[in-house]
């Protein structure tokens, strides 16, 4: 888009604002504009530390969990995930983060 806008002022012979303005008309008529306001919350998600430690450890032990095969009959498999996640994710920390994503 901005080298559409800046092949339109070449061929024009003008590079004032106003002829460069057109760039903006391509962006607010596409995706980007709409696309930047929706996820414009996205870096404070995006840097939250259990994003990257907690959340994916939480998913590997209960997958773990779910196969490892030892002496004993296994519980259910919504028995097993309801006791990991009230464990590990039943918090207010993991409330504020879902809170946060519904803001995205």
């Amino acid at each position: 888009m901005a080298a559409q806008a800046i092949q339109r002022a070449k061929e024009k012979g003008d590079f004032s604002a106003s002829t460069l303005a057109y760039y903006e008309e391509l962006l607010k008529d596409s995706f980007v504009l709409k696309d930047m306001h929706t996820f414009r919350h996205a870096l404070n998600i995006l840097e939250n530390p259990r994003l990257v430690n907690l959340y994916p450890q939480v998913f590997c032990d209960l997958f773990e969990q779910l196969m490892w095969i030892d002496d004993g009959p296994k519980e259910g498999l919504f028995s097993t995930v309801l006791s990991e996640v009230r464990s590990k994710l039943l918090n207010l920390s993991t409330l504020r983060d879902v809170l946060g994503l519904c803001k995205m």
